[in-house]
């Protein structure tokens, strides 16, 4: 959903008002999970967004605006909303822009921890964490269910042998 509505806001006092994000959202971190891992529930949400398969259809623009923008938030240009109350100058942003090496250091945009958060989740399901490449959809793990269905057809309607 990146791309479709680009609203920059700022406050009468010339200050930055952080993009709204929905209550729950934990602060970003790029170590860190979006679900508590200490309880069975978080565990089980985190599975489901592994397996969750609208990655698949997104795009290579979608792909090449989140790693930027991670890119962006690593190298300082852009920071979560989390953290802009910690800095008195920046440009607040309702959605992830694309960020280049030419902006300004000294105003860091403001970006939602939710589309961080959406930018990590895409990124880390579609690129090899060694190579940096994108993963065929095929083998990912978000395909793992879909990829599955004719496996476990065939092995329902085969008939039996002497081996099985």
């Amino acid at each position: 959903t990146w791309g479709k509505k680009k609203m920059f806001t700022a406050s009468a006092a010339g200050l930055p008002d952080p993009p709204a994000c929905p209550p729950g959202v934990p602060p970003f971190s790029f170590s860190g999970s979006y679900y508590n891992q200490q309880t069975f529930t978080g565990r089980l949400k985190h599975f489901f967004s592994l397996i969750n398969p609208l990655p698949m259809f997104a795009s290579s623009a979608d792909l090449a605006r989140a790693v930027s923008l991670l890119d962006s938030v690593a190298n300082g240009l852009a920071i979560p909303a989390s953290q802009a109350s910690q800095s008195q100058a920046a440009v607040t942003t309702t959605i992830p822009p694309v960020v280049s090496s030419s902006s300004p250091a000294s105003t860091p945009i403001v970006v939602s921890d939710l589309d961080l958060w959406n930018a990590r989740r895409l990124k880390e399901s579609t690129l090899h964490p060694d190579t940096g490449k994108p993963i065929p959809i095929p083998f990912r793990m978000n395909a793992w269910a879909f990829m599955n269905i004719p496996v476990c057809a065939g092995m329902l309607l085969s008939t039996p042998s002497l081996f099985n």
